[in-house]
């Protein structure tokens, strides 16, 4: 493996992943103007250990490397190795006795000698067996170094190493070896020292305890989150380093990690997606950079377990295959196919091609073994670590249209895999090998890279058939290889010269697969056999290449003022509708309505209410002020509405639950009166005073605390008037929210008896008008709250009535909801749906507001609708053998902040059968910012959605998170709860709240301050710090979970005991 560059030499990375900057010669040379140098780094796979005598993966020694040096450290241009604590060394004249001279500078990092005597001790620790070092054959060289080891020589002074003074160390050979100073640079010839393992143990490699004498010291490891590393002040070329700190941020997703980069929170990517490689070379190939590896990538296969154990089927697997278009159709990054084991070019050898290509003949294979047509063949798995998962899904496709076998894909974690693989825990294993330095492995196995003493465990692992000890003859039957990174071929990095302030550039470089990938071939399992990965015609297609600037750029336009805030029914709904239209058709959908037309129309009818609320008590009037005490308004479509003399009630949270048994009326009449209730579900507690989670989901809102619910009930029960007490904690929301919502035009679906049902009067009082009210009644309105939250709590008649008007400004609107159509390739399966929503409007304008009147709506929703256009985009660029089976509807519903209008009115007036509808998949606001680590689902566990986004969502390195905030009722306050209702499974997923590279509390800051100053506002505006990379990563997640609800033989449902779900079960029942 060579070193590689990044950014214009701004900054180095040196062999095997090692900053050059921290060595001699490399320079930074545009300083940034923080005097303290931060880079931060990509990791892919989580550290094991940190002690160079145990680790195995490359991704271990990458951090070892720059907390510890070696004698000698690789050449980063891959030449002879460079001075590392050995300032200088000489060979005999026989090639048999190899004299180090150690720097006398060189110091541990507590500012100790490193001597000649700690790498006599590191190697008789490496080399004695209750170690178990995994590597120990990397020494085998030393003469007597092997039989130690096994325990022949009992004596270490036998084997060759020998310190005559402290800064000399002098190494005798059992043979001579010209590749000799190469393997003394590889990782596990790195020194540790003697008193810090005699103190510490096992936890040496801990923060803190971590004694090294590299140019970093080990300041923080927080496994699968980050390690920090900080200058090593002790280092004997501390002058030439010119970083501060190192921050090493793990990621298991090169989308992810990618998307970090362009977010500005990572400056150095170890992966580019293959997906983004033709992007970057046409749209900016000056950052993409390439970097040669020698890596062998491959399938193993357990001959221990049948039907592997059988030749035929051995060789049916691998000439199914075409390596050449996996190469090129599938990764094209410039990797080379591999026909055998050994990299070429590496340490010279030239290998011969080993491997030949026969579908027809795998196909006779696999019969003659008894699978005719893969009928029969047992279920195998195939296992890998996170890596590859395009180049096995591939492989997967291959075999099943060859073969006609299928065999499923399982995920473990790197190191679990590698330890599995070790020992024989797998049917086939996708691997990577990498030699530790730069020589091939020969047959016989005198290679220290090619076979260790031990594995993890620290047992010696059986000779196989197929092993690396096996004979040349032997092994180029049966070792079939798979595409290869190697010397001869570049792999791409992309790169930027984007400045930051802390590391004076932002870079993103690495190879367009993970070099740092478990290598099971420096532990090789039972019965390992080799496999080649190939393409096939039939490959699926590379993911797509989702952008942030694209949905920017439509969240750009629809939030800009000449879309005068896209409320329903002006010339802002007009223009809205038209560009979504347009762009449907550009990307190539079909008209989504039945009729031919790309619209539904919904009938709406707007209602501007003039209200007027006073209460009579006692013969005195009490006025209410509208916005300080009230706002007030209706959904009854009529012009004039009066009432008075109308008792007032107080009935608690308003709620009647038979399931919790819970009845906030108790019998009560209020048919023409006026009930005044408060927000969210009761809040019941125990006798600790903590929220008792057997009621109301404890501290989850339920559609009972939700106040369409409550306006429901009160006109279930025939009131004439419902006044709901806001308090901004338990609403979720400022009553400012209330009042840019509800003081102007709001609408209503059309109905035959305009609405005759609903209470006349719907209303929200402020807190200090529930008090005002509650006073002049005289009642405590804190008492009477406190009471309200028991299962005992009666309706309490206040001693006034109250007397409110509504004059009314009545006006028909004919709204649309925008509904495009990617029809299902699966004939059988094209008329069933998956529904993706976001609702494109907004508030519109308010006239009557000083300076700034449009409320542009830049969050909610341009954005959500703008991913929505992104996934149809992406969708409809598959080519038709690609499609998902079912169909997708793109449904962009009108009149969401009026009630969640268009998405009821299209669930009540379906354009296709809900019977045949799978699935909503729901979009509402996107990801402004950076990737992040989860994904926040709201509602969650109430499907089996969720577990299809739980294994997508590992798939790109992250998590599912439940709602932060399930108080405030998110679930029912978006387009995917009328689907809900009507049966229909519902997945609706948010931004998540871990943000990669930024501080903990990032993602609530940004709640916080977009809740109390743009939520519902003239001021949801695009703003400057707008990336949306974190909204390009939530595509990414939202598309394959769609594909997969639309591919899948199983239809979602809801999960046992959800209160939708006997819906859905009728909804079904006749099929």
């Amino acid at each position: 493996m060579s070193g590689w560059s990044i950014s214009r030499r701004s900054w180095a990375l040196c062999a095997l992943g090692v900053l050059c900057g921290l060595g001699a010669g490399c320079t930074k040379t545009e300083p940034a103007a923080d005097s303290r140098q931060v880079l931060r780094l990509a990791q892919r796979n989580e550290p094991a250990t940190l002690d160079p005598h145990l680790a195995t993966l490359p991704d271990e020694f990458f951090v070892i490397r720059a907390l510890s040096e070696g004698l000698l450290t690789p050449n980063p241009a891959g030449g002879p190795p460079l001075p590392g604590v050995a300032a200088r060394w000489n060979a005999s004249p026989d090639g048999l006795v190899y004299t180090f001279h150690l720097r006398p500078d060189a110091r541990w990092a507590d500012g100790t000698p490193v001597t000649a005597g700690d790498f006599v001790f590191s190697i008789r620790r490496a080399l004695t067996a209750a170690t178990a070092a995994p590597k120990a054959p990397l020494y085998f060289a030393l003469k007597n170094a092997r039989d130690f080891l096994a325990g022949r020589v009992p004596d270490f002074t036998s084997v060759g190493v020998a310190a005559p003074d402290e800064h000399t160390l002098v190494l005798t050979l059992a043979r001579p070896a010209a590749d000799f100073p190469s393997l003394v640079a590889s990782g596990p010839w790195i020194p540790v020292h003697a008193a810090t393992l005699a103190a510490h143990g096992d936890r040496w490699t801990r923060p803190g305890l971590y004694l090294g004498n590299g140019p970093f010291v080990l300041a923080e490891w927080k496994p699968n989150q980050r390690i920090t590393l900080r200058r090593n002040p002790h280092y004997w070329d501390t002058a030439a380093i010119h970083l501060d700190e190192i921050q090493m941020l793990a990621f298991t997703s090169s989308d992810t990690e990618e998307r970090t980069f362009r977010a500005g929170q990572l400056d150095v990517s170890m992966t580019v997606p293959f997906a983004k490689l033709d992007s970057y070379r046409r749209t900016a190939p000056e950052l993409l950079q390439t970097v040669p590896l020698h890596e062998t990538r491959y399938i193993a296969l357990n001959t221990t377990r049948p039907p592997l154990n059988d030749l035929r089927v051995r060789r049916a697997l691998s000439l199914a295959l075409d390596r050449a278009e996996l190469v090129h159709k599938v990764l094209k990054g410039g990797q080379l196919v591999a026909l055998n084991f050994v990299p070429p070019g590496l340490g010279g050898y030239v290998p011969e091609a080993a491997l030949t290509e026969d579908a027809a003949e795998a196909r006779r294979l696999l019969a003659a073994a008894g699978y005719p047509g893969g009928r029969g063949f047992p279920r195998l798995e195939l296992t890998t670590w996170g890596a590859g998962n395009l180049v096995l899904e591939a492989i997967q496709q291959r075999w099943r249209s060859e073969l006609g076998i299928t065999i499923p894909l399982v995920q473990r974690e790197a190191h679990t895999h590698l330890v599995a693989m070790a020992a024989g825990d797998y049917d086939l294993a996708y691997a990577t090998a990498i030699p530790d330095y730069d020589a091939p492995p020969t047959c016989s196995n005198t290679s220290p890279a090619a076979m260790p003493a031990t594995t993890p465990s620290g047992t010696t692992p059986p000779t196989t058939p197929f092993s690396p000890a096996t004979s040349c003859r032997r092994r180029k039957k049966s070792c079939w290889t798979t595409c290869r990174w190697s010397r001869s071929t570049s792999t791409p990095r992309i790169s930027s010269v984007a400045p930051r302030s802390a590391a004076g550039r932002r870079t993103l470089s690495g190879p367009a697969t993970t070099s740092m990938s478990p290598s099971p071939m420096n532990n090789p399992p039972r019965a390992l056999v080799l496999l080649c990965l190939a393409a096939t015609t039939l490959l699926p297609a590379a993911a797509p290449d989702f952008s942030a600037a694209r949905i920017l750029d439509h969240t750009r336009v629809l939030a800009s003022d000449a879309f005068e805030g896209r409320a329903p029914g002006t010339p802002g709904e007009e223009k809205t509708v038209a560009y979504l239209v347009g762009e449907f058709e550009k990307l190539g959908l079909t008209p989504g309505n039945p009729d031919g037309s790309w619209v539904q129309n919904v009938p709406l009818v707007g209602i501007t209410s003039l209200p007027s609320l006073a209460f009579e008590l006692d013969g005195r009037t009490l006025a209410m002020e509208p916005i300080n005490d009230y706002i007030g308004y209706t959904t009854r479509v009529a012009e004039q509405l009066a009432t008075r003399q109308s008792e007032v009630v107080f009935v608690g949270y308003g709620v009647v639950a038979p399931e919790y048994g819970w009845d906030d009326y108790k019998g009560v009449d209020v048919r023409g009166k006026t009930v005044v209730m408060l927000v969210n579900d009761p809040p019941v507690t125990k006798a600790d005073g903590s929220l008792d989670d057997t009621f109301f989901k404890g501290k989850a809102m339920t559609y009972y605390g939700r106040w369409t619910y409550k306006y429901e009930i009160a006109a279930a029960k025939g009131a004439a008037g419902c006044l709901i007490v806001h308090e901004t904690g338990p609403a979720g929301y400022p009553f400012a929210v209330l009042v840019g919502s509800n003081t102007r035009e709001n609408f209503t679906i059309a109905s035959p008896d305009g609405n005759a049902g609903d209470v006349a009067f719907s209303g929200w009082l402020t807190i200090d008008g529930a008090r005002k009210l509650f006073t002049a009644a005289g009642r405590d309105y804190d008492i009477a709250k406190a009471a309200a939250a028991r299962a005992d709590f009666r309706p309490v008649t206040l001693p006034a009535k109250a007397a409110f008007t509504i004059a009314a400004q009545l006006r028909n609107v004919a709204s649309r909801n925008v509904v495009g159509l990617l029809p299902g390739s699966d004939p059988q399966l094209k008329d069933e749906y998956v529904v993706y929503t976001a609702h494109w409007d907004h508030l519109g304008r308010d006239e009557r507001l000083p300076g700034d009147q449009i409320y542009n709506g830049a969050a909610d929703n341009a954005a959500g609708t703008a991913v929505l256009l992104e996934l149809a985009r992406a969708f409809a660029a598959l080519p038709p053998a690609e499609r998902p089976r079912r169909s997708l509807l793109f449904l962009s519903v009108t009149a969401e902040e009026k009630g969640l209008l268009g998405s009821r009115y299209y669930a009540t007036h379906p354009l296709y059968p809900l019977e045949r509808t799978v699935a909503n998949i729901n979009m509402d606001g996107a990801n402004q910012f950076g990737p992040t680590e989860d994904v926040v689902v709201v509602g969650s566990g109430a499907t089996t959605i969720e577990a299809v986004a739980a294994t997508v969502a590992a798939e790109q390195g992250r998590s599912l998170s439940p709602d932060p905030r399930p108080e405030v009722g998110s679930y029912y306050r978006s387009d995917h709860f009328e689907f809900a209702k009507v049966g229909v499974p519902a997945f609706y997923g948010r931004a998540g709240r871990r943000f990669i590279g930024l501080p903990p509390d990032f993602a609530e800051k940004l709640v916080t301050d977009y809740i109390a100053n743009r939520y519902h506002k003239v001021t949801d505006e695009v703003q400057p710090d707008w990336t949306f990379t974190g909204a390009e990563q939530d595509a990414a997640f939202l598309f394959e979970v769609g594909r997969r609800v639309a591919n899948d033989d199983t239809w979602p449902a809801w999960q046992p005991g959800n209160e939708f779900k006997a819906r859905r079960d009728a909804m079904l029942a006749p099929r």
